[in-house]
């Protein structure tokens, strides 16, 4: 019985016995506890749950002896007019409330072009560039549709990650796809995560062109060593390492245990840091979900 029942079977008069309220606010109780408990859970899930890596087999594919490569010049162009490569604070910028309506029109036409090829007749290399770049074209248009105050958060999950945006050799792909069923479990490098923008000030930096299947090897490591090396992906307090969240939600992308990640790490860090991190006895994780616009 519902507390309302309650309240109106007192306020009429109507009599009950102190056994019969007890039960029916107890059992009350209980169902409302359940009921809270499982939103706060599901809620907690979403935040903090990354999707899995899980292979599309469609794109599992390739012509190792092509020799085309898709033009992305004009999402270079793009990027070279509105992202901000040496902010004083190490962390890239786009401007989004500076780009023009034309321009903004051009980044669709561009998403347009690229959805026309079908990117199991290029090379790996050629393919690795492809995804990336569909990836982050794909994500700031949505910002630049979405406009978010000051957060990616801002942006349902559903309308930023799991939407059928693209259309590719008959394919309907999302954000999701692309990072989750194709880049992470296909090419299975983890540097990717550090050339993917996620929108925010604690994701990887925008590279300032885009790639392509002859500089694509030297961005993913320009992009890691940058990334590494700043305190939004690795810092110490005290006797504690304090690491991006990307290396929580992907840690097996970075090894089975965290001695590997560890080791992943290491690899692109100077003497003095690498020590620290192996002197380590704690662990702990964050990211900044404010979104990667100039201040202001």
């Amino acid at each position: 019985m519902c507390a309302l029942c309650l309240c109106f079977f007192w306020l009429s008069g109507v009599e009950m016995s102190k056994k019969t309220i007890m039960k029916s606010v107890t059992t009350g109780l209980v169902v409302c506890s359940f009921v809270l408990g499982s939103a706060l859970f599901s809620h907690a899930s979403l935040v903090l749950a990354a999707p899995k890596a899980k292979e599309i087999s469609f794109w599992n594919d390739s012509e190792e002896s092509s020799q085309f490569d898709v033009d992305h010049s004009k999402w270079s162009e793009f990027l070279q007019k509105y992202i901000d490569a040496e902010h004083p604070s190490g962390v890239a910028r786009f401007d989004y409330a500076a780009v023009t309506a034309e321009d903004k029109e051009g980044l669709q036409q561009y998403l347009e072009y690229v959805q026309q090829y079908d990117p199991r007749q290029l090379s790996k290399a050629s393919q690795k560039a492809y995804w990336l770049n569909l990836f982050n074209a794909g994500l700031i248009s949505q910002v630049l549709t979405s406009e978010p105050e000051g957060s990616i958060k801002d942006i349902s999950s559903r309308v930023l990650w799991r939407k059928k945006r693209f259309y590719i050799a008959m394919q309907k792909m999302s954000l999701d796809d692309v990072e989750h069923g194709v880049l992470r479990p296909i090419f299975k490098d983890p540097r990717v995560h550090f050339c993917l923008s996620g929108g925010t000030i604690g994701s990887a930096n925008i590279m300032p062109k885009a790639f392509t299947a002859d500089n694509v090897e030297d961005m993913l490591e320009i992009g890691v060593r940058s990334f590494l090396n700043h305190p939004r992906a690795v810092s110490f307090d005290g006797d504690e390492l304090v690491l991006s969240s990307i290396f929580k939600w992907y840690r097996t992308d970075f090894g089975s245990n965290m001695d590997e990640v560890k080791q992943f790490i290491s690899q692109y860090l100077n003497q003095e840091s690498v020590q620290l991190v192996n002197q380590a006895s704690r662990v702990r994780y964050q990211y900044d979900w404010s979104l990667n616009q100039p201040e202001g």
